[in-house]
Formats: structure tokens, C-alpha cells, sequence
């Protein structure tokens, strides 16, 4: 959703500075906070996704190792 959000005010700004470059100009910081934040939205989403995929407790681990505290040792998988 949030690709397809960056990719329709990616377009619009396009045809938009296409038509009239001088007017479209002054909108520049809007139209990369239109499109850059929703993009690092679903990018930042994709990674924590990815994450997930590498197990249940994947995430919680990760943090865990980041901590100062010593870290569990994994069972093995089975």
C-alpha cells in the first residue's frame, strides 16, 4: 500500500513539474516528504517482515544481543 502511496505522488509530481516546472519547484519538500516517508514506512515494514521470517522469536533475540545481558543459548533445532 505505502509503495503503491509513493509510486502515485511520485507520478502526480512528475506530470505535475512536467506541465509547469517553475510552480511545481516550490512544492519540492513536499513532494519528498509525500514520497520519502511513506517509502521508508514500507521499507522499515519489509525489514521487520524479513525478520519474522527467520522465526518466532527472531526480533526478541536480536534485541536481546544488542542488550548488555548475556545472552541465552539457543536450543537446537530439531
Amino acid at each position: 500500500m505505502m509503495y503503491a502511496s509513493s509510486a502515485l505522488f511520485l507520478v502526480t509530481f512528475a506530470i505535475g513539474h512536467y506541465r509547469d516546472t517553475e510552480r511545481t519547484s516550490q512544492f519540492t519538500h513536499l513532494a519528498v516528504i509525500s514520497i520519502g516517508v511513506p517509502l521508508v514506512l514500507a521499507l522499515l515494514h519489509l525489514r521487520i517482515r524479513m525478520e519474522r521470517a527467520k522465526g518466532r522469536n527472531a526480533l526478541r533475540e536480536k534485541c536481546e544481543s544488542f542488550d548488555s545481558k548475556t545472552r541465552r543459548p539457543r536450543s537446537p533445532r530439531k
